[in-house]
């Protein structure tokens, strides 16, 4: 596989990622438990991180030369 497709692959893979991390954290459950408890849920955590990741990863294998 060429190496801008699969960069393009995981760039699309990380904005996934971070859009359901992100529509992970405005469910009721977790607003409530970063409104009382300060802290974020693990599974949105690890969504985000691992978009923000990904993403990263993809736009710096698209633009190396």
């Amino acid at each position: 596989m060429n190496r801008k497709a699969l960069a393009l692959v995981v760039l699309v893979i990380g904005l996934g990622l971070l859009f359901w991390g992100y529509q992970d954290s405005q469910t009721l459950g977790n607003k409530l438990s970063r409104s009382l408890a300060n802290e974020w849920d693990t599974k949105t955590m690890l969504l985000l991180i691992g978009g923000a990741a990904c993403s990263a990863f993809g736009l710096f294998g698209l633009f190396r030369k």
